[in-house]
């Protein structure tokens, strides 16, 4: 499965679990659709594990197609992560320029 592939799916996967809850807006949940919510968070973490499986094998070099979708099991106990794919260069450590023009120009004070 390719990159875009995944992603499409992720897309259709919150397209279905936001017109689920959209709904039911004012009376609860049937046992089915509370059901059906639970498999589609299931699949949006699998689908988001394989894509950054794939993305980190392919920034160190490795073969994205080797990534494999784990089993519910396998992230278990893990926190829950809010997950907002953007794209950002390299992070970088922040220092302004006044303080390293402080610290280069206070004697004692190395940069």
């Amino acid at each position: 499965m390719e990159d875009e592939q995944i992603v499409r799916r992720i897309s259709e996967l919150a397209d279905e679990e936001h017109a689920l809850e959209r709904s039911h807006v004012g009376d609860g949940p049937t046992d089915e659709d509370l059901a059906r919510l639970r498999a589609i968070e299931v699949a949006l973490d699998q689908c988001w594990d394989l894509l950054r499986q794939r993305r980190a094998r392919r920034a160190s070099g490795q073969d994205a197609d080797e990534a494999s979708v784990r089993s519910e099991g396998s992230r278990r106990g893990l926190p829950a992560m809010t997950l907002v794919p953007c794209a950002v260069g390299p992070i970088r450590p922040f220092t302004s320029r006044r303080a390293r023009r402080r610290t280069a120009d206070e004697p004692g004070r190395g940069v």
